[in-house]
């Protein structure tokens, strides 16, 4: 369920963010006669920047609004500088390409081929900029892939859309809702596929929030730049522990702290999935590659002393009894890593 919403929100703020792009791209369309392709170039490029702008405030906004947390400024920089950069150098790149391709084509009026392409690099390079902030080499990945194949299907519709619709700034404007939403859900969908580790905040000032780790290691702690930030709990150090999947699912706290794992304290161990961490006050459960909340938490130990008592027939549960000889059991194959 965790999944769906989150998916859900991003791709409705994406909408909306398509929304504020048309709106403040509308500003840059002229009726003017460019005296030569740079100039074309460049004023595509200011339009892309402003549409850019508008659907990557929406991708982070709905991010923001899902995880429940702002952005630190040390994330929002570069995010806001990369959207600026990667959207004039968007419409620039792909207002060229646009051009080469219909001087090589024998159909000069029909552009569809040159405008997916165009938006296929535009959606790519936009999912870059909202995602370079992050400094995660997964989720930019998963920015580009999502954001180019959202651009391409988006793309591929503009001209269908442009003929269905006999009005202009009607057409840019549904066009531009569409690959925005497009790009959000895509980006979404890569990032939950991607996902291996889900973390609840089970108590505490975030309780309900729910954090998708992608990469292979996660840092626990009070600093909004990592990538579990645990804020409002004055006695979770900046970076508390550290949570890593390969070789084995593990953590480790920095040296000189603890947590709880499973109800006992210690500084470093083995995860897997349903245990509980406490970090200060605040406690979390891990669930590996399900939604958080989908499994159950681990057994208490009077429940795992019940759960080992053998059954069996009542008239051989007394101090004499003589416990049944195990049986035995198939062989399973073994799988190959």
């Amino acid at each position: 369920m965790q999944k769906h919403k989150r998916l859900f929100s991003l791709t409705l703020f994406g909408g909306l963010g398509g929304l504020v792009g048309f709106v403040l791209s509308e500003v840059a369309i002229s009726d003017d006669v460019y005296a030569s392709p740079a100039e074309m170039r460049h004023s595509t490029g200011i339009w892309f920047l402003l549409a850019v702008v508008g659907i990557g405030s929406g991708i982070v906004g709905g991010k923001s609004v899902t995880d429940k947390s702002v952005p630190p400024t040390e994330i929002l920089v570069p995010t806001v500088a990369a959207l600026l950069v990667g959207g004039y150098l968007s419409g620039y790149v792909a207002q060229f390409v646009y051009e080469q391709m219909l001087s090589e084509t024998s159909r000069p009026s029909a552009p569809q081929l040159p405008r997916m392409v165009g938006w296929l690099i535009a959606g790519g390079l936009a999912g870059l900029a909202v995602t370079i902030g992050l400094k995660s080499q997964k989720r930019i990945q998963n920015g580009v892939a999502g954001g180019a194949l959202g651009g391409l299907i988006g793309g591929t519709l503009f001209d269908p859309i442009a003929s269905a619709v006999d009005n202009a700034v009607s057409a840019r404007l549904i066009s531009l809702v569409l690959i925005a939403t497009l790009m959000a859900a895509l980006i979404a969908l890569i990032d939950n596929a991607r996902t291996h580790l889900w973390i609840e905040v089970v108590s505490g000032e975030f309780k309900g929030r729910n954090i998708p780790v992608i990469d292979d290691r996660a840092r626990v702690g009070s600093a909004r730049t990592l990538e579990v930030p645990l804020l409002g709990d004055r006695q979770i150090e900046e970076v508390h522990l550290t949570i890593t999947r390969n070789p084995a699912p593990s953590f480790n706290c920095t040296p000189g702290h603890t947590v709880e794992h499973n109800g006992q304290s210690t500084s470093s161990g083995s995860i897997s999935d349903g245990d509980l961490l406490t970090v200060g006050s605040t406690q979390l459960r891990l669930s590996f590659k399900a939604e958080p909340g989908s499994r159950p938490a681990p057994p208490s130990s009077s429940e795992r002393r019940v759960a080992s008592i053998p059954e069996g027939p009542r008239e051989l549960r007394g101090a004499d009894a003589t416990p049944p000889p195990p049986r035995s059991r198939p062989r399973l194959p073994t799988k190959n890593n």
